[in-house]
């Protein structure tokens, strides 16, 4: 999984930041006028009931560089009735300036989630339905960081422990179909979240080329990215370094862009006009994949800076934004 989910946190403590230094300034009364995807409400039938999740514009997988000979179409060869339990670990900080006003660094603490994964059944495709859980979440010891923020991120990731569902994943990596259900009782502004998750679990795998490829190799996947606050595209930029059998090491690179928009984010006042000027993240890393695995072993560093407008009381307040992002995800015990 990659980070839109937590960017989507990131991007609502920094709102609600900005919104609680402009002290006793009420909202203002216009709407955002951009539409958010619908919500998992109370009503929904039970996981493979429900009718398929919304998809979203095609992922788009082009080869840059196919590599050395001896080439091969890469594929993953899942089984069913595995158990896979993986584990994500994030560091974040956050610089703010409202206004002309910077304000000092805000440590944000680090981030352990645990998730279950069950491979469930296999198509005649090769393709794989696996149903997960996240079972468990927890801030880590972190120097500085101000007690009211670690109140608040706990806050935040306590309410989607429990978040359950399934996607079915084809041998190149490419999600065919998910969904996701947010734990029973969860207030409605996490509800809204449930897009971010099913965005995530497009992005467990890294999809793989039609082509055969060799070491050296690169290739170049576009994905549209939509959270519940923005949407944004993404290209993430892989490279073939080392492969033992099934084992394969590579390096990856990515962006993410997102133009000028309406934002709307959980937590904030339904009449919260705020309005996005843009979004800019690069970053890079490696990852480790099994073909025989669905959990990779991937450690990712993310930098975004964020600029957007905030209308409070009549008023309107600037706010930019630098995130750093910092993420290991592996299987449970390694």
């Amino acid at each position: 999984m990659k980070q839109s989910l937590f960017l989507s946190v990131l991007m609502t403590l920094s709102l609600v930041l900005a919104c609680s230094c402009k002290e006793k300034e009420p909202v203002s009364s216009q709407p955002a006028p951009a539409p958010v995807p619908a919500p998992a409400g109370p009503e929904k039938a039970a996981l493979g009931d429900a009718a398929p999740a919304p998809q979203p514009a095609a992922v788009t997988v082009k080869v840059l560089d196919p590599g050395a000979e001896p080439r091969e179409k890469l594929r993953y060869r899942f089984a069913a009735g595995k158990r896979s339990d993986l584990e994500m670990v994030m560091r974040m900080a956050m610089n703010m300036t409202m206004g002309d006003t910077a304000t000092p660094q805000i440590k944000l603490p680090g981030i352990s989630m645990s998730m279950s994964i069950d491979h469930k059944s296999i198509q005649e495709n090769g393709a794989l339905r696996y149903e997960f859980k996240l079972e468990g979440a927890k801030t880590l010891p972190t120097a500085n960081v101000l007690p009211q923020v670690e109140s608040s991120v706990t806050q935040e990731i306590n309410k989607v422990v429990g978040m359950h569902g399934f996607a079915v994943v084809d041998p190149r990596g490419m999600v065919l179909d998910a969904d996701v259900e947010m734990p029973a009782g969860a207030p409605a502004q996490i509800s809204q979240m449930v897009e971010d998750v099913r965005q995530q679990v497009r992005q467990m795998c890294a999809p793989f080329p039609e082509e055969p490829v060799g070491l050296g190799a690169r290739w170049e996947v576009t994905m549209p990215v939509r959270t519940t606050a923005i949407s944004m595209s993404q290209v993430a930029t892989y490279t073939l370094k080392q492969r033992d059998g099934d084992k394969l090491s590579m390096e990856v690179s990515i962006t993410q862009n997102a133009p000028a928009q309406a934002m709307r984010a959980p937590n904030l006042p339904a009449e919260a006009e705020v309005n996005l000027s843009y979004l800019k993240s690069a970053g890079s890393g490696t990852m480790g994949i099994d073909l025989g695995q669905l959990v990779p072993t991937s450690k990712m560093s993310m930098k975004t800076s964020m600029a957007m407008t905030v209308k409070a009381g009549g008023q309107t307040q600037n706010v930019a934004t630098d995130f750093d992002l910092e993420a290991d995800i592996h299987p449970a015990g390694k």
